[in-house]
């Protein structure tokens, strides 16, 4: 080994990984990153079965009810639960996935800013979760109904749908 190696300090086997030398500032710096990661997975607190099914529970419920209420006020119509996202899309030049993806990537920011620490927010990081989980039944919905237009398509080539 030359002076610019030596055995890995970090690693659980040693003997078998060598790296280039760190500067003892730099050496610190990641020590000091591995524990704090050692310590945050170790600390973090556990949750019974029964009690995560509970909160799942309330949280389809609350998903229901905040697809109900957007239902109401944003497409204006039970014919067509997408209508909000196509009046959009044709105001804009998106496909109505394209828009919701608009939507859904605001709620995706605040729960990435939340991960990353950031506690102040407008809205309760649970709220900006229910929204996201709204807006992926959604985009379920408009695939399937995407699929059934195109399986119709192909078994009825001259009907208009």
């Amino acid at each position: 080994m030359n002076d610019l190696q030596k055995i890995c300090e970090i690693c659980p086997n040693p003997a078998n990984c060598v790296h280039y030398r760190l500067c003892d500032h730099l050496k610190a710096e990641v020590k000091k990153s591995h524990q704090n990661l050692i310590e945050r997975s170790t600390m973090q607190p556990e949750m019974p079965y029964d009690k995560f099914t509970a909160i799942l529970n309330d949280l389809l419920e609350q998903v229901r009810k905040t697809r109900d209420a957007g239902q109401a006020e944003y497409a204006h119509t039970t014919e067509n639960v997408f209508a909000n996202f196509d009046r959009v899309a044709a105001q804009t030049g998106m496909s109505r996935e394209q828009v919701l993806m608009v939507y859904l990537l605001k709620h995706f920011d605040g729960i990435c800013a939340y991960i990353k620490g950031h506690r102040s927010q407008r809205e309760p990081v649970q709220g900006r979760i229910i929204d996201a989980i709204v807006y992926l039944t959604l985009l379920y919905g408009m695939v399937v109904a995407s699929e059934e237009a195109v399986a119709y398509e192909k078994y009825n080539p001259h009907a208009i749908i």
